[in-house]
């Protein structure tokens, strides 16, 4: 009734207020000089793990994101069922950005390597946004893909996330990971190899 319509209310906008404080956040660490072994980084880290928790908040493995899917009925045992809020564009844009090696500079400047644990947890952020959402799913598995193939640059960390999320995108949206199987199964085939 009335008071899960307002429960609802209430914890979207708790969402988008943490969404706003976490964008807040990634903001100053991108405009942070030191980039590596900083209390900014540190923050980095936790907005992007609270960003990726946010945006799971009222999933379901069942619940209606693809077209043609069976919406599921709404049971008063779970208030949060219903719940889904998406980031604001430029927190997404700040994600995306965290997973480049380098980060936007000046041109005077040297270009600013971003650590290894910030992009290990941009990838999975990013991972946990596509889950619910497939365009942007659709939109971001040749960035996943990319990073499968540059694996002699890239920090075992990162494929690790990388590999986590690509096989929980097969699961949610098989369709769409099909096409990039071969570049997943390259790259463990490497590792064989060697």
């Amino acid at each position: 009734g009335q008071e899960d319509e307002d429960s609802k209310q209430a914890t979207e906008t708790f969402i988008k207020s943490l969404y706003e404080h976490c964008e807040e956040a990634l903001g100053r660490y991108i405009g942070s000089p030191t980039l590596e072994g900083t209390h900014e980084e540190k923050q980095a880290v936790r907005a992007l793990f609270a960003v990726g928790e946010l945006s799971m908040i009222g999933f379901r493995n069942d619940e209606e994101s693809i077209p043609g899917r069976r919406k599921r009925r709404r049971t008063p045992m779970d208030p949060l069922e219903a719940i889904s809020v998406k980031p604001a564009a430029r927190l997404l844009s700040i994600v995306e950005t965290l997973l480049a090696t380098t980060l936007p500079h000046e041109i005077e400047t040297q270009p600013r390597k971003t650590p290894h644990r910030v992009r290990a947890h941009a990838f999975l952020t990013l991972g946990k946004l596509c889950i619910r959402d497939p365009v942007l799913a659709k939109n971001s598995l040749v960035l996943f893909s990319r990073e499968l193939q540059r694996r002699e640059e890239a920090s075992p960390t990162v494929l690790s996330n990388v590999l986590l999320t690509m096989g929980d995108l097969c699961a949610r949206y098989t369709n769409l990971v099909d096409i990039y199987l071969p570049t997943v199964a390259a790259f463990f085939l490497s590792w064989v190899v060697e």
